[in-house]
């Protein structure tokens, strides 16, 4: 007889532990149904504040600010700039884009941490089109491609990249790009 039951109760002791998430989740509801008119009024607050952000943001890729920004970033990183040079901006479908050339100088793990925040933690939309190292006497030379990016129609919010700049191939950090 137990034999009978037993795959039952495994099916039971299932389902109450489902039972008991959707009850928790059900009381999750219930709170934020109380909390309604709070919520709305911060999201309200939230949406005006967005859209405030985004007449501040400019449609046009500003060179002077460009150029001020990256070398803050480098000067962070403990990384002496030497040069930067900027193509003609484009108009391409929904955006505008800048290439850039820059030449900086520094430790090797200054400049791969320079490099690394270029492609993932800075808050400039820039994306790493080329790089091509250099080191002599512990000092090491980069020259790297760039390329920024504006959206006119302001689609994007303030620090983000766009999606065409986000890859899934390739590796996770500079250093790992120069070892064999």
């Amino acid at each position: 007889m137990t034999y009978l039951f037993l795959p039952q109760w495994a099916t039971l002791q299932a389902q109450s532990q489902e039972l008991t998430k959707r009850e928790a989740y059900y009381q999750k509801l219930q709170e934020a149904q109380s909390n309604l008119p709070q919520l709305q009024k911060e999201a309200q607050g939230l949406q005006s504040k967005m859209q405030q952000q985004s007449t501040q943001m400019h449609g046009k890729l500003d060179n002077a600010q460009l150029l001020v920004d990256l070398y803050v970033l480098a000067k962070q990183e403990g990384v002496n700039p030497q040069s930067l040079t900027f193509d003609s901006v484009q108009n391409i479908e929904s955006y505008q884009e800048i290439n850039m050339s820059f030449t900086c100088e520094g430790s090797p793990a200054s400049v791969l941490t320079l490099i690394q925040n270029l492609q993932q933690g800075s808050s400039l939309r820039v994306a790493v089109r080329g790089v091509n190292l250099s080191t002599q006497k512990g000092v090491m030379k980069a020259e790297l491609k760039l390329a920024a990016y504006s959206s006119p129609s302001s689609s994007l919010t303030p620090g983000t990249k766009p999606a065409f700049m986000k890859s899934s191939f390739g590796v996770d950090s500079p250093a790992k790009m120069f070892t064999p």
